[in-house]
């Protein structure tokens, strides 16, 4: 695929624009930022899509801080045959992360919350991520009210 290709696959395939580079007003498509970052992402990584579409924001070094550039990604649990393999996420790929962080992530997350709440004790709940953004502290669900710690590292 050319690189003009893929940009126009990128925009107008998964990005709601129109090849004009105007907003189509047609597209049946939800979260066209998110759809971007996804691309660019999976693109320009050569993640999988077990990798990438697991990712936490820590591990793209977006822990509230300063935002980083590029970032460095450890890949285990979630790479094939959880075969240990680091991914490199240059700037275009970060900065596509940009629109969705600020425009789409809030309104996914609020309207995520309400089904995972009721899903709880099925999932891993995270509590605290450590400064460095390395360690998350959290555990299965809530029991009675309280929650349970365990440290996984990311």
């Amino acid at each position: 695929m050319e690189l003009e290709q893929y940009l126009f696959c990128r925009d107008v395939g998964f990005g709601g624009l129109r090849p004009d580079a105007g907003l189509d007003g047609t597209f049946r498509g939800w979260w066209p930022h998110r759809n971007r970052a996804a691309c660019e992402l999976a693109l320009m990584t050569g993640m999988r899509l077990q990798e990438w579409s697991t990712l936490l924001l820590p591990e793209l070094g977006l822990t509230g801080g300063p935002k980083p550039v590029t970032a460095d990604v450890d890949l285990a649990a979630c790479a094939k045959y959880q075969r240990p393999r680091s991914a490199y996420v240059p700037l275009g790929a970060m900065a596509l992360m940009d629109p969705y962080l600020l425009l789409e992530r809030p309104r996914i997350v609020a309207k995520s919350q309400r089904a995972l709440r009721r899903r709880s004790r099925e999932l891993f709940v995270i509590q605290r991520l450590d400064a460095d953004g390395a360690r998350v502290r959290g555990g299965p669900g809530r029991v009675h009210g309280h929650s349970r710690d365990q440290g996984h590292g990311s």
